[in-house]
C-alpha cells in the first residue's frame, strides 16, 4: 500500500509539472490551536498550543485552471499531550493535496489525503509504532505578492503497543490526533 501511494504521488508530481511546466512551492508555519488527542493513555485529552512547518507543490494544469494537484509534507514540532504527562509527541505526514479555486479570486478549498507517522518515540512507554491515514481539509486565500493564509482541520493516527518498562503485557493502542490551524505562508512560482 505504501509503495503504491509513494507510486503515485510521484508520478502525480512528474506528470504534473511536464504537463503544465509551471507550479509553486508553498512553504508554511502553522500555528495549532489546543486540539483533541488520544495518545497511549485510556481517554482522550487535550494538547497545548503546538506549530507546524509545511511544504507543498502544486502543478498548474492550463486546461483545468481552477484546479490544482500536488505533493507535500508537514512536521508537527513536538508538544506535550497534557499537563499530566511530561511525555512529547509528533507527528510527520507526506500526502498528496488538490486546491480549487472558485469563482473569488484568491480565495481556494483545499484538501490533503496521505500517510502520517509517529515522532519522537520513548521506547520506554511506546514500541512497534506504525504509520496511519493522514488527511485534512481547509480553506484559505492568496494576496497580493503570493503571501497565503489558510485555515485547516488535520487528522493524524497511528498503531502501536503502549506499556511501561516494568509491565510484562504491553497493549496494541490506536492513537490519534485531531488539529486545527491558521497557517502562514508564501507562494514561490517555479
Amino acid at each position: 500500500m505504501k509503495k503504491i501511494f509513494l507510486s503515485l504521488l510521484i508520478v502525480l508530481c512528474v506528470s504534473g509539472s511536464v504537463l503544465a511546466n509551471l507550479g509553486e512551492l508553498n512553504a508554511k508555519f502553522s500555528w495549532d490551536f489546543s486540539s483533541k488527542s488520544n495518545i497511549y493513555k485510556n481517554g482522550s485529552g487535550y494538547t497545548g498550543k503546538g506549530y507546524s512547518v509545511s511544504v507543498e507543490y502544486l502543478a498548474n494544469f492550463p486546461i483545468l485552471n481552477f484546479l490544482k494537484f500536488g505533493a507535500g509534507s508537514e512536521y508537527l514540532l513536538p508538544r506535550k499531550i497534557d499537563k499530566d504527562y511530561a511525555e512529547i509527541f509528533s507527528f510527520c505526514s507526506i500526502y498528496v493535496t488538490a486546491q480549487i479555486n472558485p469563482f473569488i479570486e484568491g480565495l481556494f478549498i483545499k484538501g490533503n489525503f496521505g500517510q502520517s507517522a509517529y515522532c519522537n518515540v520513548d521506547e520506554k512507554v511506546l514500541k512497534n509504532i506504525s504509520g496511519g491515514q493522514y488527511y485534512a481539509v481547509g480553506i484559505g486565500y492568496k494576496f497580493y505578492f503570493d503571501f497565503i493564509v489558510e485555515f485547516t482541520h488535520s487528522e493524524y493516527n497511528a498503531l502501536g503497543e503502549a506499556g511501561n518498562l516494568y509491565q510484562s503485557e504491553r497493549k496494541h493502542v490506536d492513537m490519534s490526533y485531531a488539529k486545527n490551524s491558521l497557517n502562514f505562508g508564501y507562494k514561490f512560482k517555479i
